[in-house]
């Protein structure tokens, strides 16, 4: 069992694993800058990142959750309209973009599901625990730039909410399945700024949301990579649990048997030990997921009940892990990249000047084609590109040409120099994963140095020829 207040080992392959052997306690990551550094440099330290090798975290502090000062929440886009075939009516949802939301870039989305008698307001809203949450995380580099869609499950004609009973409501939620696939993901990859494929496309809920994730990451194999279910309600598949009332009632039979090309890159189950409801359910589906050899992260955590207080642990925990992996690129793959990359990284220091602010940098450069028009464009005068501090980790700068790229998904360190969609450039003074084309590298600057140099505001950065 995971202990409130302490790491925790996954439950995976067990019902519980013993304490002492996973009783470490760790600050929390709002609590210094050290331990931001260390959570991010642990969640994204390669392009094969592994959410089910890192330990989740329930002691996270309330400050996490808090609204600070210095902190760029993005923009709540409130009662977004959109057209439901299911329900047959018009539907909304709310929809958070992120700090530094440019329509030149993509994002993946999440999609959240409220719980029983909630709405589509719950958890992303303006100064809500969740957008608070995400806020701080970005700001801090635990997590991955992105769109978050706060679903309303409620899923039918909507003169006739008012009216209806809770068994009513307990099935016209189950239509929200077929509404996010069917409805919701085209209106949003329509009218946003988003990427799209399994890879770039979550779904996480609380209680009888939970269940709704885990019936639509299944139904939805194709859709949906990353599954998150908080405490999640009885009702997906057959159990024995609150048999004979509406609750139990399964929308599906058996969970479906995923194949190579649909397994989920992280799949998340979590239930507090004092959950009054859903305890026995949750480690059900477990030990079924488990014989059916699908692999999940489920942790029963001592101390939790069935309140937000849960929930905002389990978010923090989900949203810095999803989108971090390269699922695209085999093992093989990543290891001919890192080598050709080894073998074309020559110093050429010698032939541009850089220079952040009035810092002078050394910067070991790439052979690229991309690297060679950024000399001929610098050739005539200096190249001076205004750059905007970015999630946290980079400062990104638009270089007013667009460049010969090479784009793949890599993990930045601090010190990189990258080409992001051929026109803009960003130097990092942390990391993340995304597509970029390799530009460089800065030498002579340590980690403590480049976050002091690129951290602490808006830069100018200079590319001169010698």
């Amino acid at each position: 069992m995971i202990k409130k207040g302490i790491v925790g080992t996954a439950v995976v392959l067990s019902c519980m694993l013993i304490f002492g052997a996973c009783s470490t306690s760790q600050n929390s990551s709002a609590d210094s800058s050290e331990a931001k550094t260390e959570a991010a440099s642990t969640t994204a330290s390669s392009e094969n990142f592994d959410p089910y090798a890192t330990e989740n975290r329930y002691d996270i502090s309330e400050d996490m959750f808090k609204k600070r000062s210095d902190v760029d929440y993005g923009k709540v886009l409130k009662d977004v309209t959109y057209y439901s075939s299911t329900a047959g009516d018009d539907k909304q949802c709310n929809i958070l973009l992120p700090a530094g939301y440019d329509e030149s870039k993509k994002f993946p989305v999440m999609y959240v599901f409220h719980g029983f008698g909630g709405s589509h307001d719950n958890q992303i809203d303006d100064d809500s625990y969740l957008t608070l949450l995400y806020g701080n995380m970005l700001h801090d580099g635990l997590v991955v730039p992105q769109i978050t869609v706060n679903v309303d499950m409620y899923t039918d004609k909507q003169a006739d909410k008012d009216s209806k009973s809770d068994e009513q409501l307990r099935y016209i939620y189950d239509k929200a399945i077929d509404d996010v696939a069917v409805d919701l993901m085209p209106f949003i990859e329509k009218n946003y700024n988003v990427l799209t494929g399994r890879e770039n496309t979550a779904v996480a809920g609380m209680s009888e949301g939970g269940a709704k994730s885990l019936c639509t990451g299944f139904k939805w194999l194709d859709k949906f990579g990353y599954i998150g279910a908080f405490a999640p309600d009885t009702g997906v598949i057959p159990t024995e649990y609150y048999k004979g009332t509406f609750w139990n009632t399964p929308y599906m039979q058996e969970f479906p048997k995923p194949t190579e090309a649909n397994t989920p890159y992280y799949l998340y189950m979590s239930v507090g030990s004092k959950d009054p409801w859903n305890i026995d359910c949750t480690l059900y589906y477990r030990d079924v997921l488990n014989k059916m050899g699908v692999k999940n992260q489920t942790d029963l955590v001592e101390g939790y009940e069935h309140d937000s207080d849960f929930w905002q642990q389990c978010f923090y925990n989900y949203l810095n892990k999803i989108f971090r992996s390269s699922p695209s690129k085999t093992a093989e793959q990543a290891a001919t990249a890192v080598t050709t990359q080894t073998a074309t990284a020559e110093s050429k220091s010698d032939d541009l000047t850089v220079k952040i602010g009035d810092t002078a940098v050394e910067v070991e450069w790439q052979d690229n084609e991309a690297v060679n028009a950024l000399k001929e464009l610098v050739k005539t005068s200096p190249l001076e590109i205004k750059m905007s501090m970015y999630g946290g980790f980079e400062q990104v700068g638009n270089l007013g040409k667009t460049l010969p790229n090479s784009d793949e998904k890599i993990t930045t360190e601090a010190g990189d120099i990258v080409l992001y969609s051929g026109n803009q450039i960003s130097v990092f003074y942390g990391s993340n994963t995304w597509d970029y084309t390799r530009l460089g590298k800065i030498k002579d600057k340590s980690e403590t140095e480049l976050k002091d140099l690129l951290g602490k505001g808006d830069t100018t950065l200079t590319i001169s020829a010698d």
